[in-house]
């Protein structure tokens, strides 16, 4: 649709929340793709400016600037799925997802570039990760730098096309969250 355009003078204005679910019938998730960076007016309450997606869909940041699409905090809420194209950087601040969201991220190379982010993982219950784009070489890769949360609070996505079926684990560990991934098929080794 048509692009939209959010406006807000009062520097008290700190949140913006996006509902995935159908107006119209609560029981479907609908697509919401976003184009265009979020962050507040002026760059004092930037980092203030937290974005909560909500609901049963899929939020789609596909910005296609050179900026950050968030300013502040990202938090995931309820079954939401948040996907990340390859041409958007997320902000400075944490990504915070609750139990049964799906965070959704693209691998543009054989390596995973981790995120920058700190990556707050649910209290209770699970996240899930999905992983897509170009297929990741075996072995270890770090996902995020910072992660609050343990490993038993994340898992994985067994479609992330990323990984093209084989198996992988993802573990957190001194405070980072990698993902393993083991060869395919049968090493027969020489001596």
């Amino acid at each position: 649709g048509e692009p939209v355009f959010y406006k807000h003078s009062s520097s008290t204005w700190s949140h913006l929340t996006f509902d995935t679910t159908d107006y119209y019938d609560s029981s479907i998730g609908r697509t919401i793709t976003c184009e265009a960076p979020i962050s507040a007016a002026d760059a004092a309450s930037a980092e203030k400016f937290d974005v909560t997606v909500k609901g049963k869909g899929k939020f789609v940041f596909a910005n296609t600037s050179n900026g950050n699409i968030f300013s502040g905090g990202l938090i995931v809420q309820d079954s939401a799925t948040v996907e990340v194209k390859p041409n958007a950087k997320p902000g400075k601040g944490a990504i915070t997802l609750g139990a049964g969201t799906t965070l959704a991220l693209t691998a543009e190379s054989r390596e995973f570039t981790p995120l920058a982010n700190t990556l707050n993982l649910p209290t209770e219950g699970t996240a899930t990760l999905r992983i897509d784009g170009k297929r990741l070489r075996h072995g270890e890769h770090e996902i995020a730098s910072v992660v609050t949360g343990e490993s038993e609070n994340v898992k994985l996505d067994g479609k992330s096309s990323a990984l093209a079926g084989r198996k992988a684990t993802l573990r957190v560990e001194d405070g980072k969250l990698y993902l393993t991934i083991k060869p395919d098929g049968t090493m027969i080794i020489v001596r």
